[in-house]
């Protein structure tokens, strides 16, 4: 059998390893893909919008979803 890691161990392991971009070329892509996700996350919401059905429990639910990741993303950014 494989050694049992503690999730906490590898989860201090995993985030000491994420650095920050510091060149210009990389900073420039990163931000890019920033946009892109947030412009698709709208498009989505655009879409759901355009589609909902108020007494339809999955329309709800998918609203409610991309408001959530849409919430979660402008915070990360």
């Amino acid at each position: 059998m494989a050694p049992i890691i503690s999730s906490s161990h590898a989860l201090i392991r995993r985030m000491a390893e994420v650095t920050k971009p510091t060149d210009p070329n990389t900073l420039i892509i990163e931000a890019w893909a920033q946009g892109f996700m947030v412009g698709s996350i709208l498009i989505m919401l655009c879409t759901t919008v355009a589609n909902y059905r108020r007494r339809v429990l999955l329309h709800k639910l998918i609203l409610l979803e991309v408001v959530i990741h849409s919430q979660s993303s402008l915070i990360t950014s």
